[in-house]
């Protein structure tokens, strides 16, 4: 299913998994291109650019500086029309729609779920906030095979229990020991935290997330291609990992966030700038609840706040990772954003994931030092 085909999941994912629409609007954005030098970056290992991406496993690339789309690559089969399975960068796009709706009075962060979801009573979220959802702080034990497993895509063990659906599976979780009482508790990441934050937006707007998410985001990015997510049997969207979407509408989430929120110099907001802040930002709280590493890759000082990685910088860097080598780097101080699809052969490798931590630093300041000023799309 995964690997190590992951950029040909949604091309064919049909035939054993449903798939719901995100759908465009009629108005796709038209990008400003202004071609960047990557000759001049030391690459790791005295590699080229081409060497490194192979290296990397990766399926496509792209930078973007100053709003505009500076450079892109396509490799192993894909194509600017291909929609690459983006894995748990579901779950950043999961929690912007909370933020959304937080920020138009529909949800607050600090009242318990059942507030909204009395479904959740007598289950492990029960008295969980949305704040410790968005931070994966709810003490709730769940994984991302659980998951899957519900969905009927990776079989049970005789000894596991397997539900029958995201929404079984995850209102039967359970907390962790030690994790009785309200918390919030040490960041863990878990998988049934961004499917409850998901059901829970779908509850109180009574709307389907794909919906939300092709009127809320997808519609005022001026996204030019359909996204889609996979649904399990009764139709219920993976809010955990789920998307799929074309390389050059995931830079345009990349630029909307660089730009504050907005798609467009002053344009109506599509995501609260406070969110945004906060995501870069979080509080000490935050990052005193992190354990220091990221998916087994030292990352002192970091943490994980509004379900997306923040690196201990200065000034801050953002990061939305997915399994299988899905990254989105997010560097507002240099107006910069890198976007990364791949087909890793597992689902995490700390080895490329350093390597492309080592040089994006080098790229973004290549980028910016060369001496043209890029227009803004």
């Amino acid at each position: 299913m995964f690997f190590p085909t992951w950029h040909y999941t949604h091309d064919t994912v049909n035939q054993f998994c449903a798939l719901q629409t995100v759908a465009r609007g009629p108005q796709a954005h038209t990008w400003a291109t202004a071609p960047a030098d990557l000759s001049h970056v030391a690459w790791p290992q005295d590699a080229s650019l081409e060497t490194f991406l192979a290296q990397q496993q990766v399926d496509g690339f792209a930078l973007v500086h100053q709003g505009a789309l500076v450079h892109e690559s396509y490799l192993s089969g894909t194509r600017p029309s291909t929609r690459h399975s983006l894995a748990s960068i579901t779950r950043s796009l999961t929690g912007m729609t909370a933020g959304i709706l937080v920020d138009r009075g529909m949800l607050d962060l600090t009242s318990p779920l059942e507030t909204w979801m009395p479904q959740v009573c007598g289950s492990g979220y029960e008295g969980v906030t949305v704040r410790q959802l968005l931070d994966m702080r709810s003490g709730v034990n769940s994984s991302a095979i659980g998951a899957l497993q519900s969905m009927h895509l990776i079989a049970a063990l005789p000894w596991q229990t397997r539900h029958d659906g995201l929404h079984a599976w995850s209102h039967s979780l359970k907390r962790a020991e030690g994790c009785e009482g309200p918390g919030p508790w040490p960041f863990e990441y878990r998988t049934g935290d961004s499917e409850i934050l998901g059901q829970l937006c779908e509850h109180v707007t009574a709307t389907s997330m794909a919906t939300l998410w092709s009127t809320l985001l997808w519609q005022p990015l001026g996204a030019a291609h359909d996204a889609s997510v996979m649904v399990d049997g009764h139709n219920h969207a993976l809010f955990g990992g789920g998307l799929a979407m074309t390389l050059r509408d995931t830079a345009l989430l990349a630029r909307m966030i660089l730009r504050g929120g907005t798609a467009h110099d002053g344009g109506p907001a599509i995501l609260p700038r406070a969110y945004i802040d906060d995501m870069f930002h979080g509080d000490a709280d935050t990052r005193a609840a992190f354990p220091g590493t990221m998916l087994d890759l030292p990352l002192p000082g970091g943490m994980y706040r509004n379900q997306s990685w923040s690196l201990q910088s200065a000034p801050p860097i953002t990061l939305l990772l997915g399994a299988g080598g899905q990254l989105v780097y997010l560097d507002p101080s240099a107006d910069f954003a890198a976007i990364v699809t791949s087909h890793w052969g597992k689902p995490y490798d700390t080895t490329r994931m350093a390597a492309w931590l080592d040089v994006l630093p080098r790229i973004s300041a290549a980028v910016a030092s060369e001496p043209s000023a890029r227009a803004l799309g």
